[in-house]
Order: structure tokens, then sequence, then C-alpha cells
């Protein structure tokens, strides 16, 4: 009866202790999982900088020894923005991702992303309305409002940012691009009385030049995408100026785009008040696609297509 009464608390030991094993895996799980939830908390305030193709505005937020880096970069005054995630535990390789602010009726989706890094941190980047699911007359309202920045993977790995608001950010951002518009001859508020505004003239013609020049290099690679522009367009009607909006989509193209749109791309001049030629902008986008449908030209952008 001992030996068996001695078997039987044998056996109840090495059942239990892997149990209690398990238990205590489960709570440092748990215990793991809960600081992951917990939002990274802001480090330093919002960092301005101007830069050869638009403005950004930057903020690092930690959470223990792990460090965010988040910012968003914009060309024009209210236009949509570029964002970059830099660290943290996001996947690299995720191809899409839910994000935006707190204050926001829901997550935008985001189909198109790019990498980038700074030093040893890699991050994600993405572009799109600053608000994405908000209207734009909204958009000043939630920057004062919102408290939290908000992205999860498809891995429905998440990370929350502490921004608190960012109307102070948004307006110096907004204040920068309006300054480099200013150095290129563009004044904003006799924008808005111009009598007409820059029109392409004979854009089959100009858009045809795009078409020849695919990129050899981007040819060779399978390169292609759409590369979202603005040109400054002077009072002779010519491109003194291209900028794209975001880094989506690969260098080569980028460049070509600009390089060829400044020396190709003609407009009927935007003219002011007293009807005398006048400094304007222009937006359009060059879609470069290596098969697909036919090429064709609007006033709205370009496809550009090699087969």
């Amino acid at each position: 009866m001992k030996a068996f009464k001695t078997s039987v608390f044998a056996i109840a030991l090495t059942i239990g202790a892997p149990a209690l094993a398990e238990a205590g895996s489960n709570g440092e799980a748990s215990a793991a999982q809960g600081e992951n939830e917990l939002p990274f908390q802001p480090d330093g305030q919002w960092r301005l900088s101007s830069l050869d193709d638009g403005c950004s505005v930057s903020r690092d937020f930690v959470r223990k020894n792990d460090r965010v880096t988040l910012s968003f970069k914009r060309i024009h005054p209210a236009s949509d923005v570029q964002f970059a995630i830099i660290g943290g535990p996001l996947s690299q390789r995720s191809g899409s991702l839910k994000a935006g602010f707190s204050v926001e009726r829901e997550l935008t989706d985001y189909r198109r992303i790019a990498t980038a890094s700074i030093g040893d941190r890699e991050g994600l980047v993405f572009a799109g309305p600053l608000f994405g699911s908000a209207d734009w007359d909204e958009s000043d309202d939630l920057a004062k409002q919102t408290t939290d920045f908000v992205a999860i993977d498809p891995l429905e790995t998440q990370i929350t940012l502490r921004t608190r608001a960012i109307d102070k950010a948004v307006s110096a951002l907004d204040q920068c691009v309006t300054d480099h518009l200013v150095k290129s001859g563009l004044d904003l508020e006799a924008h808005k009385t111009f009598e007409t505004h820059a029109t392409p003239k004979d854009i089959k013609d100009w858009a045809r030049k795009l078409q020849r020049d695919y990129p050899n290099d981007a040819l060779r690679g399978g390169l292609q995408g759409p590369v979202p522009v603005r040109l400054i367009v002077d009072g002779s009607g010519r491109v003194t100026r291209c900028d794209v909006t975001n880094y989506l989509t690969a260098l080569v193209l980028r460049q070509t785009a600009c390089d060829l749109l400044v020396k190709h791309a003609r407009f009927n001049p935007a003219t002011g008040r007293d009807g005398q030629p006048v400094t304007d902008y222009y937006w359009t986008t060059v879609v470069y696609r290596m098969s697909g449908r036919g090429f064709s030209s609007d006033a709205h952008g370009f496809q550009i297509r090699h087969d």
C-alpha cells in the first residue's frame, strides 16, 4: 500500500509540474502582451525639417528600450502627406498596413508600402491624406483633438504612438511649404483670385515624348508604378520645378518623370486679375506600366506603357 501511495504521489507530481510551468509561461506571455499593448510615449518635441522637395515634421516615441520615429512630409499646404514609421515591431514585409489618428472614424487601409531606415532601425513608408477617413474641412479640428497615431500590420501587430494634439506641428509644416512656394514665385493669396489657371498645351505631343523614354533601367528591373507630381509653371508656360509627392515608386521613374516634364511640358500660363501671365502650379500623375491597357493622356495624368 505504501508503495502504491508513493507511486500515485509521484505520478501526481509528474503531471503537476508541467502544468505549473505552463501556467507560469502563460502569465509571462500575458504580461509581455500587456506591455506590447502600452502606447509609445513622446521623447522630445516635433522637429521641423525644410527639404529640397518639401518639408517634414518628425517626433520620437519610446517604450522601454524600443524607439519609434513618426514623420509626415508635404510639398504643398493641406496636400496629402508621406508617412514614415521607423522602428518598432511592425512587419517590414507586410505589403499593406492599416493606420490613422485616434480621432478618425476608422483606420485607413494602405496597399502601397515602401521601406526606409534610420541607422539600423527599419521602417515603413506610405502616403495619403493626413486624416484618411475624414473630410478635408474637418482636418483642423481633428489635429487639435487627436491623442494617438495607431498602425496595425496584417499579422495584427499594433503600435500606438501617444502623439497628443498635432495642430501646431501641422501649422508649422504648412507654413514651411508655403515659404517654399513663395521662393518659387507663387503667391498663394493672389492665386485665389487668378483669372485663369495654367492648362496643358499640346498635351498629346509632350505625352508622346514621355512615352518614348521609358527608362531602360526600369525596363530591366521590371519597375513600374505611379509618379504623382506638382509642377510649378511660370508666366511663359514652362515648367520651372517638378516635385514628387511621395517616394513609393522607384527613384529612376521619379527622376525620369520630372526630368521629362520639365523638358517637354508646355502650358497656357495662368493670368492674374489684371490679365497678365503669372506663376501657377499644376498637379498630375505619370503612371509607368510594363504592360496592360493602351497609352492614353488627359489633363489628369499619363499612362506610360511598355509591352
